[in-house]
């Protein structure tokens, strides 16, 4: 803490904010204080961009693509995917793997019609969704195995049978 004479006595100078708690204590300028309200400024001017520019079909509604909340779960002899697909059917839903990773992804579209005498209601709504994921291990693409079911997807992916390393063989030097 910064101190100063007056008079003959020692006086503290307050720098900085006061932060309260138990005791008030006083603690001097922090520089990446003003990096945490640029951080909230710029979530702020997001979030009005997106309001802005994404069309809405009823509030809070938005036409997006998103990424559907999945699970990984390791096993011994094969991978399990699970991912949440509420009212998606499965002929909407592509799914490609390869010795590595997996793709997830597919499109919804709804339209609804109301007619009348002298009235007439259209409503259409879009969504698309796209997942790619690294798997933690190699895998058997041709033996992939997917069902839908209550609006859960799960993926059973058998895993490659591990190869024994090879002994290494040492080379003497001549």
């Amino acid at each position: 803490m910064a101190e100063r004479k007056k008079r003959g006595k020692r006086l503290p100078v307050k720098v900085g904010r006061k932060e309260r708690g138990l005791a008030e204590r006083e603690y001097p300028w922090r520089p990446f204080d003003i990096l945490d309200r640029m951080e909230r400024e710029f979530e702020d001017f997001r979030r009005y961009l997106s309001d802005f520019f994404l069309p809405k079909r009823r509030p809070g509604e938005y036409m997006v693509e998103r990424e559907p909340a999945c699970d990984v779960v390791e096993k011994p002899d094969k991978i399990v995917v699970t991912a949440e697909m509420p009212g998606i059917p499965k002929e909407e839903i592509d799914i490609a793997v390869s010795e590595n990773s997996i793709e997830i992804k597919g499109e919804v579209e709804k339209k609804e019609e109301e007619k009348e005498e002298g009235y007439l209601r259209r409503e259409r709504s879009y969504a698309s969704f796209y997942r790619c994921m690294d798997l933690p291990a190699e895998i058997i693409p041709e033996k992939v195995d997917a069902k839908l079911d209550h609006g859960v997807l799960e993926i059973t992916i058998p895993k490659k049978e591990a190869t024994p390393k090879k002994k290494l063989h040492k080379v003497k030097i001549k």
